[in-house]
């Protein structure tokens, strides 16, 4: 079905219409969000009050643009809308070095999931580097058991040896 009957069946009150539309859209909008505030919470909110003003006012929509045009103005709104509660967070898109936000990059350094591997391989190699030295340990003992060992040996041989020659 092309958009244009999506729109009009939205219009007429068609819930599916109306949801193929949202899906059709939600990324764009959000990308949008998101490039002006840098920030997923705010972008995701904004997403959200842009789908709920267009639902509103859809009825109103005559087709003149494409409704792509129409909801990038709706979603431009809701950013000057929140741009106007929290002047500070956002950014120009003139300022390319402002865009890069530090908190919005994910921290690869603390993935849950490699950290708790992490955690399992550093106990496991402590593990095996005890075990290692414990076996170390033995074996110059065996070593040193051993020396004294043929050392004793040698002082019997002699003995023997003596009392052989005698």
């Amino acid at each position: 079905m092309d958009e244009q009957q999506l729109i009009l069946e939205a219009q007429a009150g068609n819930n599916n219409a109306l949801a193929e539309l949202i899906k059709k859209y939600e990324k764009t909008v959000y990308s949008f969000a998101f490039k002006v505030c840098r920030n997923p919470e705010k972008a995701q909110n904004i997403m959200q009050e842009t789908f709920m003003s267009m639902v509103k006012s859809l009825k109103q929509f005559d087709g003149k643009s494409k409704l792509s045009t129409w909801l990038y103005r709706i979603t431009v709104n809701h950013c000057l809308m929140e741009y106007r509660k929290r002047k500070r967070e956002f950014v120009s898109f003139d300022d390319d070095d402002a865009l890069i936000n530090e908190s919005s990059i994910a921290d690869w350094d603390s993935i849950p999931s490699l950290s708790i591997e992490n955690k399992e391989l550093k106990k496991r190699i402590k593990e095996l580097t005890f075990s290692r030295d414990v076996w170390k340990e033995k074996y110059m003992n065996k070593k040193i058991e051993m020396i004294d060992l043929k050392k004793k040996v040698e002082v019997v041989k002699k003995k023997v040896q003596q009392i052989m020659n005698i």
